[in-house]
């Protein structure tokens, strides 16, 4: 669903929202899927993916999710669990994404390797 303005969810929606202004998700809201959009706040539940500028996560609010943000705030009553990378404006701006950062960010998060494995003495680095 394509949403132009502002969202308030009291629901359950299930799919992909694209919103071009906030989400607010309320304390009976859930959602799950892929949830783009410039602020999110959650009070209820989100599960999935989320691509925006500000993740808010409020008291009672439980985030279940990977998170392309430039910011995130998690109040100490509520949750997070899940993984977050931070947006670089400048690295969508020279791929040609400035009017489309949110199609990048997903991209970006799923070309991550699933494991990466360090080593001592391997390479150029070296612990002394």
């Amino acid at each position: 669903m394509t949403v132009q303005g502002k969202v308030h969810v009291d629901g359950v929606i299930e799919g992909k929202i694209d919103a071009n202004d906030d989400i607010s998700i309320g304390k009976t809201g859930e959602v799950k899927g892929l949830v783009k959009a410039k602020h999110v706040h959650v009070s209820g539940r989100l599960e999935g993916e989320v691509i925006c500028d500000i993740l808010y996560v409020e008291a009672g609010g439980k985030v279940r999710a990977r998170v392309l943000s430039r910011q995130m705030s998690v109040d100490p009553k509520g949750c997070f669990q899940g993984e977050r990378r931070e947006q670089i404006q400048q690295v969508l701006a020279l791929q040609g994404a400035a009017e489309k950062p949110y199609e990048f960010g997903v991209e970006a998060i799923d070309s991550l390797p699933d494991r990466i494995v360090l080593g001592r003495g391997r390479g150029k680095f070296e612990d002394k």
